[in-house]
């Protein structure tokens, strides 16, 4: 074999092994990207499947009942949209549906996320009935072990009040939830596990922070999780089912999820290697984005909208501690309120510049700024006489100085506008309530402007640094002396090698 032969046959193999080197971790990244894409047109078909009278139905185009609206407005919740502003063309949004059918929420599963709603969407509870008081009358010892996975849910509409009395509440359900399982070391209702029920509760361990991932009721927990995996990856709702017949169940798969990543065991997977993230994907059709446990993704099956819901935030790694979030429309008292909102603000500032002038002794400086004397509260004309311009028509340096503090009391105004809440109260700032050992309404990706994660911009650097390598090789394979008669590494063989590492070069070099 001739010297250039071998020479292109090296180039060749060594091309090869970068790209598998490289495309290896790039399509094992897959997934997550996988999953953003799944999120978002999850939540596309909630919303495209409300109803004109605000609620929403089992189907889409299905009459409004309580357990879809109530899961449909989790999810928007955990998508940061408030339910009060998913309004129709008629104006009727998913809140009024709420609140006008109080009467259909009894369970203690339906009672929690109907406090879960209230709270993190910061609406009254006299207008939700007041969830959190029939939970606490409801959430004895005997209701918890007939029906853990509604105590759960529970747990999380009380730990969504955000107080003392209702965490020490929570905490005594959880601990009579670790003396609940059933003889699978799993639980269910009246002692019958379940995998949806057993995803749930070890969610609120987690959360209560009762118990730890070492618990003889956490691991006896994640075992019966395992196996009730079936050959997909998704999990059916009992390990008695045959892994390669039995369907899976959304809801169960998308609640091991989110226990998985609340205590941060390892991943449940298949013997080959199915994860719950790709059982639950195959769940979702392509078409619609909705997700039933009855079809996969090119079924002609109508999509659940309550499994929909209950799938997506497991799709962007989410727990049930959801985090505060801010309606945009404020209702029909909003403007009143923002102009009260705005007024104080003004008249905070003004007194705030007022009190600063009487301190460095110019007392006729603030006077003319509309101060109400020593005692400091301010004139409530004085913004509008300031910002005028005029006052007392005077002129120089007091008529400056004026000028200029109605300037600052405007510019100070519009910064309160600009920061205060369309509700008149204080600001949310969206900082995310953890969940013991888990996230609550943050993707666990971690993700650049470039859409990029952390694991996909290491790889690309790791490619662009073996890219350089290859090429150095390359260069050095030229300069080797060679016997005589041997001709150097043909051209083309070099070139094809120039743009196979290009990509990845480039990559390290944006990473």
């Amino acid at each position: 074999m001739t010297a250039p032969a071998t020479s292109g046959r090296r180039v060749a193999l060594a091309v090869a092994l970068l790209l598998a080197l490289v495309a290896a971790p790039l399509l094992a990244g897959a997934p997550a990207a996988h999953a953003a894409g799944s999120a978002s047109r999850a939540v596309g078909f909630i919303e495209d499947a409300q109803n004109s009278d605000g609620g929403f139905g089992a189907k889409k185009g299905g009459a409004s009942d309580a357990d879809a609206t109530l899961w449909a407005s989790v999810a928007l919740l955990a998508a940061g949209k408030h339910p009060r502003d998913e309004f129709l063309k008629n104006g009727r949004s998913a809140e009024q549906w709420l609140v006008g059918h109080l009467g259909a929420y009894g369970s203690l599963e339906q009672l929690g996320l109907l406090a879960l709603v209230q709270n993190t969407s910061r609406l009254g509870a006299s207008a939700f009935g007041h969830p959190l008081e029939k939970i606490e009358a409801r959430l004895s010892e005997s209701a918890v072990r007939a029906d853990p996975r509604g105590a759960a849910f529970a747990i999380f509409g009380l730990l969504s009040a955000d107080s003392g009395s209702a965490r020490a509440k929570a905490r005594a359900a959880a601990q009579s939830l670790l003396t609940a399982t059933t003889s699978d070391g799993a639980w269910g209702p009246d002692g019958n596990a379940d995998s949806s029920s057993t995803a749930v509760v070890l969610q609120a361990l987690a959360a209560t922070g009762v118990a730890d991932r070492d618990a003889p009721q956490v691991r006896s927990g994640f075992d019966y999780l395992r196996a009730a995996q079936i050959n997909d990856g998704a999990l059916a709702e009992s390990t008695r089912l045959d892994k390669a017949s039995a369907a899976g169940s959304v809801s169960a798969t998308a609640y091991a999820i989110q226990a998985v990543a609340a205590f941060g065991v390892p991943p449940i997977r298949t013997q080959t290697g199915k994860t719950l993230a790709q059982g639950l994907t195959d769940y979702q059709q392509q078409t619609s984005g909705g997700l039933t446990s009855k079809g996969g993704q090119y079924s002609q099956v109508p999509p659940s909208v309550v499994e929909t819901a209950q799938a997506f935030p497991a799709f962007d790694g989410l727990s049930f501690r959801l985090a505060p979030v801010k309606s945009t429309s404020g209702g029909p008292d909003a403007a009143r309120r923002r102009a009260d909102a705005k007024r104080r603000a003004a008249e905070r500032r003004l007194h705030d510049t007022s009190q600063k002038r009487e301190s460095s002794g110019s007392s006729d400086e603030g006077a003319s700024s509309g101060s109400a004397g020593a005692s400091g509260r301010a004139d409530p004309g004085a913004f509008e006489r300031a910002t005028a311009g005029g006052g007392d028509g005077g002129s120089g340096e007091r008529g400056d100085r004026r000028e200029r503090g109605g300037r600052r009391a405007g510019a100070g105004e519009r910064r309160a506008a600009a920061e205060t809440p369309a509700d008149g109260g204080e600001e949310v700032t969206g900082d995310v309530v953890r969940a013991a050992g888990g996230p609550a309404l943050r993707t666990r990706r971690g993700a650049d402007d470039s859409g990029l994660t952390n694991r996909q911009r290491a790889t690309l650097a790791v490619g662009g640094l073996l890219g350089l390598l290859l090429l150095a090789g390359i260069a050095l394979e030229r300069l080797r002396p060679r016997p005589s008669g041997a001709r150097p590494l043909p051209t083309e063989a070099i070139v094809a090698a120039q743009r196979a590492a290009r990509p990845f070069t480039r990559g390290a070099a944006a990473a």
